[in-house]
């Protein structure tokens, strides 16, 4: 048995017979914890739990792999195709549990066509504008009223308080746009300018709704809500009074009226002699600040009724579906792939007198994993149809947890009892030809 050539051949047979019924059987992977999904209007924020998940289907079906042995070092490889194996998971949907923090923010009050590394990209500018407002005396106390309202405006925005007149104002507008010509000019301080006047009407108008809608939340004096209410109309004060910086203007000049300067920090250009970021005169384009309030007043009074119309038929809505469908429900995921080319990589020894025997180390297992494409089938409760539909749509766009789910497999293959079990399968395999005369 020195000659390569019959070991290679009782090799590629060996090779052949294990994966006939196939050497793994059911492998098991970790069950997950909750994984946040979606944030749904009508439900909230909705995770997905993966338990009893396993790898089926581990069976190859045409002809044998090919196997290159290397009688000097002992090593070989030897290659097969699984046409269609399938990772399943029993799963549970249920709501409540809250999705990572700001990226579920900006999804619900996005358009959802945003870019994932944008909105990234737009977090930290924010962030470094946040510190360099800290340093400055006008600009912390501001940084200081958020904070402090923080919680309501959240609740506001994406919590119990939603949606609401503000919310649908928010989407019905061009906030997006308006958001990106901010983020450009904060990119840009000393160059790019914002503040004309439909941006600045714009912004009172949300300003003006953000102020309604937390007096209509309001029970009793000095609550949270009557406290967020007084600092949004502060803020619209300060930024609409004649001595701020009207029409448009750089972010550097509005960050000179807060004593403050633009951060030095990725992302924000400077010039190479940095101007002074003194108040400047007001632009061509400035309008009186009274006229643009009184217009943002004005666009408020008009809709301000239809926007809560919307939001009232839109909470009735969520109430009655979240009445009649399941909070909770159980489903079944699966996703059925092809593994073209798996490849062991391992070596031989050949031990005793003749009779000899085939001693098999599996090193490696190589494999091309393609994207796999999970799909959740229907769930035994009717009532939870419509938690199911939400959730399934929620999971087909979730790029990243499909490729999640892929690296699992992957890991799990290259798994070090994987190989133990490759290995003595293979001395199995040899050990059964040969005693069948082989």
């Amino acid at each position: 048995m020195s000659d390569g050539a019959p070991v290679r051949d009782l090799l590629a047979r060996a090779w052949d017979r294990l994966w006939r019924p196939g050497p793994l059987g059911v492998l098991a992977l970790a069950d997950s914890g909750p994984i946040p999904l979606a944030d749904s209007e009508t439900w909230g924020p909705i995770s997905i739990v993966l338990a009893d998940v396993r790898l089926t289907g581990l069976v190859a079906t045409g002809a044998g792999g090919a196997v290159e042995y290397a009688p000097g070092s002992g090593a070989f490889t030897a290659t097969i195709d699984l046409p269609a194996v399938t990772l399943a998971a029993r799963c549970r949907m249920q709501t409540g549990a809250a999705p990572s923090g700001a990226r579920s923010l900006l999804a619900a009050l996005g358009d959802g066509t945003g870019d994932g590394e944008a909105e990234d990209g737009n977090l930290e500018l924010a962030r470094s504008y946040r510190e360099a407002l800290l340093a400055s005396g006008r600009g912390d106390a501001l940084v200081a009223s958020y904070y402090d309202n923080n919680e309501t405006f959240d609740e506001v925005l994406v919590g119990d308080a939603a949606p609401n007149a503000f919310t649908v104002a928010w989407r019905e507008s061009q906030t997006a746009t308006v958001a990106a010509q901010t983020a450009s000019a904060a990119r840009r301080p000393h160059e790019l300018t914002v503040g004309e006047p439909a941006y600045r009407t714009h912004a009172g108008v949300l300003q003006i709704t953000l102020e309604r809608v937390l007096q209509g939340l309001s029970r009793e004096a000095d609550d949270r809500y009557e406290r967020a209410a007084r600092a949004t109309a502060e803020f619209h004060r300060q930024v609409s009074e004649p001595e701020a910086p009207q029409g448009s203007v750089t972010v550097a000049t509005v960050m000179g009226a807060l004593e403050a300067t633009p951060p030095s920090a990725p992302g924000v250009a400077h010039p190479a002699e940095a101007r002074a970021a003194a108040p400047a005169a007001p632009a061509d384009d400035a309008v009186d600040p009274a006229e643009l309030v009184a217009r943002a007043h004005a666009i408020v009074a008009e809709r301000y009724p239809r926007w809560e119309a919307e939001a009232a038929a839109a909470r009735t809505r969520r109430e009655t579906e979240r009445a009649a469908t399941a909070r909770s429900v159980a489903a079944r995921m699966h996703a059925t792939f092809a593994l073209p080319s798996l490849v062991l990589a391992g070596t031989v020894a050949v031990v005793g007198a003749p009779p000899v025997r085939l001693r098999i180390a599996a090193d490696a297992l190589e494999l091309a994993l393609p994207r796999v494409r999970p799909q959740l089938d229907a769930a035994e409760d009717r009532r939870a149809d419509g938690l199911l539909d939400a959730t399934r749509h929620a999971f087909a766009d979730a790029a990243w947890l499909h490729d999640a789910l892929a690296a699992r497999v992957r890991a799990r293959l290259r798994a070090p009892d994987v190989l133990a079990a490759l290995g003595e399968q293979m001395e199995q395999a040899i050990d059964e030809l040969r005693e069948a005369g082989g």
